[in-house]
């Protein structure tokens, strides 16, 4: 009896333990979970000290009330992390991203479970050492635009992510060269590092690697080199490598059988562009702009599209054979005099549209008239066809001269409305609004609507807090299956990034091309061009509803 009642004794014990141990790890959640709701600014929406921390909204927890996710996106938060958040063993997914947080990133090494990390577009200062230490399960791993960073080169410690499916840390301060580590990583298959101040070669293990999309453009201190590795990086679909330092030739890519874009422009690349490459049957797009290539230029599929120029030395081959393709810039060795006087002809041709469209809304201008304000005496403008508008000349003119605007408001970005300073970055923002109203079928601004709807980049940036309400705000006559939701949702990305507010988070416009380009075979119209007649100065069939026999005027006007 003795050996049972010990044993009866041990397991009772046991019980307890886990129970106790439970209870206590459970309070070091709601502990946790406290601090960060005090420093978060403010508050998120649906969280309270007086509420269970696991009913707060987009918070998840298990059944033994341990914290398993938290998504905050793009709620404008602003504060600094609480230190000890690493202590939130139990997560699978942290989500902060697109809002304004700073000071250092918590030391989050050992989270075994953690497997979705996003601390993109905020403004961190730093990250701890041994960061990525013990992250085993972790598969998305996102740190761009963190433009606010210390400078930190990639550590050997990444090898630790031994699930790691896609690595993001654009804009993001990271130095050095390139480790030679990424053979090491089995399922890795996006590795995105643009614009960030990068040196040296590329890695031997990329040949090893498993990579699929890969982006390294922009690099501050330029990637120097060859790109022989290239070759043997056999799933790739995508390498974009653009504005770097990188020298030899472009190498046999044969065994890229699956490779779709190639962005290879500003670089100092010399020799000629491989027949291999024009033989690919999955290739759609390849840049070689502004090298040292010499030789002719192969004959490319007809839906490719290449771009050659800045490379004096090409040669592209006569009519009669062809490069095939869409060729952008070309150098060519000889200009014909019909090629001459086609883009004479073309160029007056455009001058002279111009003046007659330009005279044409001059004619147009007069239907607007001025009438004279019976209350104040003051001259105002009256739209008379029928939007009902009435504006004081003395104040429109007071607007023009004080802010020196020119362009529609709704896409003007919040830097230029306050200072009419034109940047590139503000045509960035002024893009990102025309793909949002791509995607929601909405103007910019839409005066019928309620207040808080009626600015297109406020209310779909506050639907973005909620990811799951974007298949509701898209354009309804879109449709969309599964797979095209997809390609909405890298656009709707894209068109957040380049809305942001600070103009420094906001991508470079060839950035945006990047994204956008894979996009392009799922985007084609079902229509293509050949199956329509387009109206001509020869008045030949029209579409879109026009008449054949309708004035150029007319169809203006209407």
């Amino acid at each position: 009896m003795a050996p049972l009642g010990t044993l009866l004794c041990l397991s009772t014990f046991i019980i307890f333990s886990i129970l106790t141990l439970s209870s206590f790890t459970s309070a070091d959640d709601a502990g946790v979970m406290s601090k960060l709701l005090a420093a978060l600014s403010p508050t998120p929406s649906g969280w309270s000290n007086t509420t269970d921390y696991c009913n707060w909204k987009n918070v998840i927890c298990d059944s033994t009330l341990r914290v398993t996710s938290i998504k905050l996106d793009f709620q404008s938060l602003s504060g600094t992390l609480p230190s000890d958040l690493g202590t939130l063993t139990q997560l699978t997914y942290l989500s902060f991203r697109g809002n304004s947080l700073s000071g250092p990133i918590p030391s989050l090494a050992n989270l075994t479970s953690l497997q979705q990390l996003y601390l993109d577009t905020n403004n961190f200062t730093s990250i701890p050492k041994g960061f990525f230490q013990g992250l085993t399960s972790l598969q998305n791993l996102s740190l761009s635009q963190n433009i606010h960073l210390a400078p930190w080169t990639i550590p050997t410690e990444l090898t630790h992510l031994t699930s790691l499916v896609t690595l993001s840390a654009n804009h993001s301060n990271i130095f050095g060269s390139l480790p030679d580590i990424f053979d090491s990583f089995p399922s890795l298959q996006v590795l995105q590092l643009s614009f960030n101040n990068l040196t040296g070669f590329l890695p031997k293990s990329f040949g090893g690697s498993g990579i699929k999309r890969f982006w390294l453009d922009n690099q501050l201190n330029r990637l120097l080199g060859n790109i022989d590795v290239l070759s043997l990086m056999t799933q790739l679909s995508l390498a974009c490598l653009f504005k770097n330092q990188f020298t030899g030739h472009i190498p046999d890519l044969s065994n890229c059988t699956s490779l779709s874009y190639l962005y290879l422009g500003d670089n100092n690349l010399t020799g000629s562009i491989p027949e291999a490459l024009a033989n690919l049957t999955t290739l759609q797009l390849v840049d070689v702009s502004n090298n040292n290539l010499t030789g002719s230029i192969p004959k490319f599929a007809s839906n490719v599209k290449l771009t050659t120029i800045g490379n004096p030395l090409l040669v592209t081959n006569n009519p009669s054979s062809g490069s095939g393709g869409t060729t952008v810039g070309s150098s060519s060795s000889s200009v014909s005099p019909a090629m001459i006087a086609g883009i004479v002809i073309a160029m007056v041709v455009v001058v002279v549209l111009f003046i007659w469209i330009t005279c044409h809304l001059r004619r147009r201008h007069s239907k607007i008239g001025s009438v004279e304000n019976p209350g104040n005496g003051k001259e105002v403008v009256k739209n008379i066809d029928g939007s009902n508008v009435v504006i004081s000349i003395e104040v429109l003119k007071q607007h023009s001269v004080e802010t020196q605007l020119a362009g529609t408001f709704g896409y003007f970005a919040p830097e230029y409305a306050a200072t009419g300073r034109v940047t590139t970055k503000v045509d960035v923002y002024a893009f990102g609004v025309v793909l949002m109203e791509l995607i929601t079928g909405r103007k910019a601004l839409d005066d019928t609507m309620s207040d808080e709807r009626s600015h297109l980049v406020t209310w779909f940036c506050q639907i973005l807090v909620n990811k799951e309400n974007i298949s509701n705000a898209i354009d309804q006559t879109l449709n969309p299956d599964e797979e095209t939701m997809e390609s909405i949702d890298k656009v709707v990305e894209l068109a957040r990034y380049c809305t942001t507010r600070e103009p420094n988070q906001r991508p470079d416009i060839r950035h945006a091309v990047n994204i956008l380009s894979p996009l392009v075979e799922r985007w084609k119209p079902t229509f293509y061009e050949e199956e329509h007649n387009y109206s001509t100065f020869h008045r030949e069939e029209e579409t879109y509803s026009t008449d054949p026999q309708m004035s150029l005027s007319l169809t203006l006007e209407r």
